[in-house]
């Protein structure tokens, strides 16, 4: 699974956009796909500083860009449902379990990463 094709990805494409839509309702500001791929950029950014792997870049990468998907349900736990949806996707896309990006809980992003980020030599772990 590659970042290019999740952010071409119809399904990830419209919980993003329901999620936006639902997000300018309560008076949230942009949570679209340039949002998305703002998110997923700049966690791409702190890990190459970090001197990460590149394939680990990537599936980070993959990760953040749905990190809110799961506003398409609701606000409220939209992490959880974004997990669980995110995790239903992956398996469709046939990715290898094995090549996950995080646990499904760990996909949400807020501050500056909650992502759990797991290496051989694992130098970072935020939750």
């Amino acid at each position: 699974m590659k970042y290019k094709d999740i952010k071409e990805n119809e399904e990830v494409q419209t919980l993003i956009s329901k999620g936006n839509e639902n997000l300018g309702i309560l008076g949230y500001t942009d949570h679209s796909e340039v949002h998305a791929a703002l998110v997923a950029e700049r966690a791409a950014s702190i890990l190459e500083i970090l001197g990460y792997k590149k394939k680990q870049i990537e599936l980070v990468k993959v990760a953040a860009y749905m990190h809110d998907i799961g506003n398409a349900i609701n606000r409220s736990r939209h992490a959880e449902y974004g997990s669980l949806l995110a995790n239903d996707i992956l398996k469709e896309t046939g990715m290898d379990r094995q090549e996950a990006p995080l646990p499904p809980s760990c996909l949400h992003v807020r501050g500056l990463l909650h992502f759990w980020i797991q290496e051989e030599d694992s130098r970072l772990r935020w939750h």
